[in-house]
C-alpha cells in the first residue's frame, strides 16, 4: 500500500497540496499525508519525521516561498528544504518534484527532472495521473479524469491540410546517451510521464499561417520568397517568439489552450508506445523523409503531405522526421516549459530538417538547441499541441 508524503510551502501551495492529498486518498490502496492531518498537541517536527520515514514516496511542490532565503537575508529557510534533505540523505526516500509555481529548483534537486504542472497547464486530475504513472500506481477505482475519459478533440480552425491526432498518456526516456551536450538539462538517463494530449497531424503550413499574418500583419522572414512560401509547404523563417504568438492568437480565436508541445510531448508523439527510434521504426531509411543525409537532398522544403503515404505512424502523424526542425516549448538548459524568458533561454527543437546530413539528427529522442529569436535558414517550423 503506497504511502505518499506531500511537502509544500503553506504560503504558496496549500490548496494544491490538500487537493492532491484528497485525490490520492480516494484511490484504493493508496494513502497520502500533509501536515493538516496532525492532531492537536502532537510534536510537529517529530510527526513530520515519522511520516517521512513511513512514506514510500515524497512529492515536493516547488514554489517561490521555498527559495525565500535567497531573496531576503532575514528570512528563515523554508522547512520544505529541511524535509527534502531528511528524505533524500537520511531516510533515502524517492522524491518526485512538481513545479507548482515557477521558481528555481532547490540545489539538492537540481539534477532531478520535475513534473511541470504550471508550464503544461495540467489540471489536478492530470497531475494525479502523472504522479500515479511515475510511482507505478494502478487506480483500481477507475482512474482520474485524464485516464478514464479521452480528451475532447480540439476545433479545426485552420485551412486544410489540418487535423488533430490523439496521443494517449505514456512516458519517454532520454539522457546524455542520446548525444546532448553538457548544457542539456537532463544530466542522466531520465524517464518522464506524459499526459494524454492532441498533436497537429502536420507542421503549420504557409496557408494556415496566412490567417495569422492577415490578422496581425506580422510576416515571417521568408514570407515573400517563392522558394519557401507555397501554400502546402511548412511555414519557415519564424522565431520561437513568433511561433508562441501564433499559438496565443489561435488560442484566443478558438477558446482552447493551443501551445507548442514540450520536448517530452513531441518525443512521445513521434515514438509511440514501442519507443521506436524513428517515426517509422528502428532502422534509418532516407526515402521516408526530406533530408540531406549523404548530401543527397533536394535543398529545400517539401509540401507537408509528400511523405504521408510512405509509412504508417502509430498515431497518424506526418513529417515528424525531416522537412523542418520544430520548435518546442521547453528550455534546453533547465527543462522548463514556459512562454517567457530572454534570448539566453535556448529552446529545444526536434525532428531534423531538409538540410541535416546525419541520420542521428532524425532520431525521435534527439534535441537540437537554438536561441529563441533565430529564424533559421529555411529549416525551422513548428506544429501545434493541445492538452
Amino acid at each position: 500500500m503506497p504511502h505518499i508524503f506531500i511537502s509544500y510551502a503553506k504560503k504558496d501551495t496549500r490548496p494544491l497540496a490538500t487537493s492532491l492529498e484528497e485525490a490520492f486518498n480516494t484511490i484504493d490502496g493508496v494513502t497520502a499525508w500533509v501536515d493538516r492531518s496532525m492532531r492537536a498537541g502532537q510534536s510537529w517536527e517529530i510527526q513530520i519525521q515519522k511520516e517521512i520515514l513511513r512514506c514510500d514516496y515524497m512529492v515536493v511542490l516547488y514554489s517561490p516561498d521555498i527559495n525565500r532565503h535567497l531573496y531576503d537575508d532575514n528570512a528563515p529557510q523554508s522547512y520544505v528544504l529541511t524535509e527534502i534533505s531528511y528524505a533524500k540523505y537520511t531516510a533515502k526516500k524517492p522524491i518526485i518534484p512538481i513545479m507548482a509555481q515557477r521558481t528555481d529548483a532547490p540545489m539538492s534537486l537540481t539534477m532531478e527532472h520535475y513534473i511541470d504542472y504550471v508550464g503544461m497547464g495540467l489540471s489536478v486530475d492530470e497531475l494525479v495521473d502523472a504522479l500515479c504513472f511515475e510511482m507505478g500506481i494502478v487506480n483500481k477505482s477507475g482512474g482520474t479524469k485524464m485516464s478514464s475519459q479521452p480528451l475532447t478533440k480540439p476545433k479545426i480552425a485552420l485551412p486544410a491540410s489540418f487535423d488533430w491526432c490523439y496521443i494517449p498518456k505514456g512516458q519517454v526516456t532520454f539522457g546524455p546517451e542520446d548525444g546532448y551536450d553538457e548544457d542539456f538539462y537532463a544530466k542522466k538517463k531520465t524517464t518522464v510521464p506524459v499526459p494524454a494530449f492532441w498533436m497537429a497531424k502536420y507542421p503549420v503550413t504557409n496557408k494556415q499561417y496566412r490567417e495569422f499574418v492577415t490578422a496581425t500583419g506580422k510576416k515571417p522572414r521568408y514570407w515573400d520568397d517563392a522558394k519557401w512560401n507555397g501554400d502546402d509547404y511548412p511555414v519557415v523563417g519564424m522565431t520561437w517568439y513568433e511561433a508562441v504568438a501564433f499559438c496565443e492568437w489561435l488560442s484566443n480565436k478558438t477558446g482552447e489552450k493551443i501551445m507548442l508541445p514540450s520536448d517530452a510531448m513531441w518525443q512521445r508523439a513521434a515514438q509511440g508506445d514501442d519507443e521506436r527510434k524513428f517515426p517509422w521504426g528502428n532502422v534509418w531509411d532516407a526515402s521516408l523523409c526530406n533530408n540531406n543525409v549523404d548530401k543527397k537532398g533536394i535543398g529545400k522544403t517539401t509540401p507537408v503531405r509528400d511523405y504521408e503515404d510512405k509509412y504508417t505512424h502509430p498515431y497518424g502523424l506526418v513529417d515528424m522526421a525531416g522537412n523542418v526542425r520544430e520548435w518546442c516549448l521547453t528550455t534546453y538548459k533547465t527543462g522548463e516549459n514556459r512562454t517567457t524568458g530572454d534570448n539566453n533561454d535556448w529552446r529545444v527543437l526536434m525532428g531534423g530538417s531538409w538540410y541535416d546530413e546525419s541520420a542521428g539528427r532524425f532520431v525521435s529522442a534527439f534535441r537540437f538547441r537554438d536561441v529563441p529569436d533565430d529564424w533559421g535558414n529555411g529549416g525551422i517550423g513548428f506544429r501545434l499541441a493541445r492538452l
